[in-house]
């Protein structure tokens, strides 16, 4: 009896651990903060069971709440990381038309400067697979954490990002 329960468990083992290697992984690219409020984030690279990317996440410890979004939603429209008033503001706004599901790829990160005016700037980053890890760079320099600063004018408080700091 003692051999059968022994057995049983070992083979639920085994199935809960393909099951665990059929979903996939995650893959931390970087934290994710900013100089204004109780942001503390994590971007997360999804893979697929062959270590392809499949989408990403970012998941923010503040709240609790996770952005999930696959790789095809990146391209010319891209995908929202951040709003306000309801979507009338899209702060963030992540894009990619290179990315390969297994090398990377650059991306924009395109953001609100000035809500009141609508200016908006974009820096460069890059996602790559060097064979064996995911990395994510800024300006050729591995980065793991991106720290957003935001934007204040008098009367109106923040109105946008100024500037992204890649440590």
């Amino acid at each position: 009896m003692n051999r059968m329960v022994r057995s049983a468990a070992v083979i639920c083992l085994a199935l809960g651990m393909m099951a665990g290697q059929a979903m996939g992984a995650e893959v931390l690219l970087a934290k994710v903060t900013n100089n204004h409020d109780a942001l503390n984030g994590r971007l997360f690279l999804i893979l697929d069971d062959e270590g392809k990317a499949t989408g990403m996440r970012l998941f923010d410890h503040a709240d609790n709440s996770s952005k999930n979004f696959l790789v095809e939603e990146l391209g010319e429209n891209g995908v929202v990381l951040k709003e306000e008033k309801e979507g009338k503001y899209k702060v963030i706004v992540l894009r990619s038309n290179d990315f390969e599901v297994d090398r990377g790829g650059h991306f924009t990160l395109d953001m609100l400067y000035n809500g009141a005016t609508g200016k908006r700037i974009s820096s460069q980053i890059k996602v790559d697979f060097d064979g064996t890890k995911w990395k994510l760079f800024s300006r050729g320099r591995a980065i793991t954490k991106m720290n957003f600063i935001v934007k204040k004018v008098a009367f109106l408080g923040v109105v946008g990002i100024k500037d992204v700091e890649y440590k």
